[in-house]
């Protein structure tokens, strides 16, 4: 962790940031056709335009090795969208590499630890994200990671803050007729912010880890976790 941090930010918590998921991965076997895709669209999670009042994942602090630190950040939003084919033929490659963008709105205890900081704005980061590639595909089941780029955002006077990560997938080669299923399961962030001492006035600057998994929830302080956020529509096979 890197950081130019006064004595009163040391005791402080760490921030929060943006889930993914990755349409990602088996490579096309010797027999597959060439990359074809006969329609277009975008999968993506329950969650509404913007991310709807009900949170889908709980968060926590890390260190830098991803280990616990045992402060809660509570639960997020998270809207994922995911552009792709939405159908292909059997034996082919999807053409068009998924574009994938993720919509998070962070619980108010989350953007509560970087107002501490005296943060005023997230300046970008990273996001990996595990995720379940199923149905007619080479590989499937199977257990996948993808990686996604933070944007910089300011950090609100109050309530949570909105963040956007953005990024592309790698392509999956259809078997036989059917459909193939994408869910997004947990992710860790990288976070990067800037800001003002809130002792000093000083510049202030700082990088936080946060790990989050999958919840349902009831309300946003009733959440019981789950194994994963799946997309929707499947991608139909033919």
């Amino acid at each position: 962790m890197t950081n130019t941090i006064s004595r009163r930010t040391l005791a402080k918590g760490a921030a929060w940031s943006v889930p993914v998921v990755a349409v990602a991965a088996a490579a096309p076997t010797a027999s597959a056709s060439p990359a074809d895709c006969i329609t277009s669209g975008t999968l993506q999670s329950s969650a509404s335009v913007p991310p709807s009042t009900s949170p889908n994942y709980t968060c926590v602090q890390t260190d830098i090795d991803g280990n616990p630190t045992g402060t809660p950040l509570g639960n997020w939003r998270v809207q994922i969208l995911v552009s792709t084919c939405t159908a292909v033929h059997a034996g082919s490659t999807l053409k068009q590499a998924p574009q994938i963008t993720a919509n998070v709105i962070t619980a108010t205890a989350a953007a509560n630890v970087l107002r501490g900081f005296g943060a005023t704005q997230v300046t970008g980061g990273s996001s990996t994200a595990k995720y379940s590639v199923t149905g007619q595909v080479v590989g499937s089941p199977a257990s996948r990671t993808g990686n996604l780029s933070i944007g910089a955002f300011p950090v609100p006077a109050t309530g949570g803050i909105s963040t956007t990560a953005t990024g592309s997938g790698a392509l999956e080669t259809a078997t036989t007729a059917g459909s193939i299923n994408i869910a997004a399961t947990s992710f860790t962030v990288v976070l990067n912010w800037t800001g003002e001492d809130p002792d000093t006035g000083d510049p202030n600057s700082g990088t936080n880890y946060v790990s989050c998994t999958p919840a349902v929830c009831t309300s946003a302080s009733a959440c019981t976790p789950t194994t994963s956020v799946p997309l929707t529509p499947a991608i139909t096979v033919q």
